[in-house]
């Protein structure tokens, strides 16, 4: 089983994580939940930094290297080249959400686990 799928199966097995849960986390369980975060993290950085940019000059609408990921889901979704640029925003700031070390507040590490696995 690769590592990506024994996070998503350790994470299945606690479906629902609160602080208590958060702080009897084995290492091992730790460490998934680290590998996951982190590459939903790079996969956001890279749509956000090199597809969606890509989507606008196929679009005929580049963007300066300037623009904020918000503008970029602006013209997306004005050219109808992505769904909707609001499902976008709360992926992106579940992905700020994740890249926080909550290490003092297990409280904000479980609603981070929580609201990540409910997408």
């Amino acid at each position: 089983m690769g590592l990506l799928a024994k996070a998503l199966a350790a994470i299945e097995r606690s479906r629902s994580f609160i602080a208590e849960t958060v702080t009897r986390l084995t290492s091992e369980q730790r460490r998934l939940l680290n590998q996951l975060a982190y590459r939903f993290i790079k996969l956001q950085d890279t749509l956000g930094e090199r597809v969606l940019p890509g989507l606008l000059v196929l679009k005929g609408e580049p963007l300066a290297e300037s623009a904020t990921f918000a503008e970029k889901l602006q013209c997306l979704d004005r050219l109808g080249a992505i769904a909707s640029a609001e499902n976008w925003r709360v992926l992106r700031e579940l992905r700020n959400q994740i890249a926080h070390e909550y290490s003092d507040a297990p409280d904000l590490q479980a609603a981070a686990i929580n609201r990540a696995w409910r997408g």
